[in-house]
């Protein structure tokens, strides 16, 4: 029985959950650490400079970056999800992308760690153990692979 797929979901879903939380948190951010924060967030969105030929201020950088981060973790949920479905036809073919996948998280993570803080880590933490466990059961699996049968 190969269990990969179920643990390729589950790792999707946690990486949506994670893309929700941070887009949903992204767009309501309010300065609330004191006037010296207030005043930073006032001139990273009032000063503005030229960038590639383009007027842009700090602020956008930051607002527009985090949105992306939103699309990305929506995208990887979606890809996810897509691989478990590949995992039950093709489990060891699609091992090394679930590994790919595993070591970006595990590295998302320390990077989260060093220049964040611990919540985003700990969804990192738990997708890269999940996506090491699917890589786990998709490499050791036959039962849906093709090659297996012939």
């Amino acid at each position: 029985m190969n269990r990969a797929p179920a643990v390729l979901r589950f790792a999707a879903i946690l990486a949506l959950i994670q893309g929700i939380a941070h887009g949903a948190l992204h767009v309501r951010y309010v300065p609330k650490h004191g006037p010296l924060e207030e005043a930073l967030v006032a001139s990273m969105k009032t000063e503005s400079f030229v960038f590639a030929g383009f007027s842009r201020t700090y602020w956008g950088f930051y607002f527009g970056y985090g949105l992306m981060v939103v699309v990305t973790c929506l995208v990887q949920a979606a890809v996810l999800w897509f691989l478990a479905r590949l995992a039950r036809s093709r489990p060891r073919e699609v091992t090394p992308l679930i590994g790919m996948y595993g070591v970006a998280y595990a590295l998302h993570a320390v990077l989260a760690w060093h220049y964040f803080f611990a919540k985003p880590v700990v969804f990192d933490i738990l997708i890269t153990a999940a996506l090491g466990i699917a890589a786990y059961f998709s490499w050791f699996d036959k039962s849906g692979d093709a090659r297996a049968r012939d």
